[in-house]
């Protein structure tokens, strides 16, 4: 019997961050070595050091496969390479230098709901500048940057660390 668990881990109790608001508006920006568009369909195939750029959220893998649905969202879904991670990085609206980092075999970005699917091997970071304060793992990690909220799922155990909130804002 496979056991699932599922962890819904709201990371910023202590600090009630959201990720950058200004990114709400901005466009999607894609850029790749290789690229072939069906403006019909409004699909866009995109290969080899892709990036996928949204305000401050940056998506990077090997592969993307990006629709454009009838109202004008995009849902992206960018792949690694064999052997590789791909990676996911936003920074949060709290006043300080404050990132949410991911990392996994595959993430799906949906515009439209501002959240990430990470799928295989999904790691979810917080981090203050460089330093990491808190981590999720688990095979599938749902990010939704509006609520700033994380559930994750796994075949064995959901493992996370988190790291004490005392002073942060003062001494980082």
């Amino acid at each position: 019997m496979i056991r699932v668990i599922t962890l819904l881990l709201a990371v910023t109790l202590s600090l009630p961050a959201l990720a950058e608001r200004a990114d709400r508006g901005k466009p999607i920006a894609l850029s790749s070595d290789k690229a072939s568009f069906d403006d019909v369909s409004q699909t866009y195939l995109l290969e080899e050091n892709v990036f996928l750029v949204k305000g401050t959220m940056i998506i990077k893998g090997a592969k993307a496969n990006v629709k454009v649905d009838p109202e004008g969202y995009q849902l992206a879904d960018v792949y690694a390479k064999q052997g590789e991670v791909a990676t996911l990085k936003q920074k949060k609206d709290s006043g300080i230098e404050e990132y949410v980092q991911g990392f996994a075999d595959w993430i799906q970005y949906d515009a439209k709901r501002e959240s990430a699917t990470l799928t295989g091997n999904a790691k979810m970071w917080q981090l203050v500048k460089t330093k990491v304060f808190d981590e999720i793992v688990g095979d599938k990690i749902y990010y939704d940057a509006i609520a700033e909220t994380y559930s994750a799922t796994s075949k064995n155990n959901v493992k996370s660390v988190l790291s004490p909130r005392r002073n942060q804002k003062q001494n980082p």
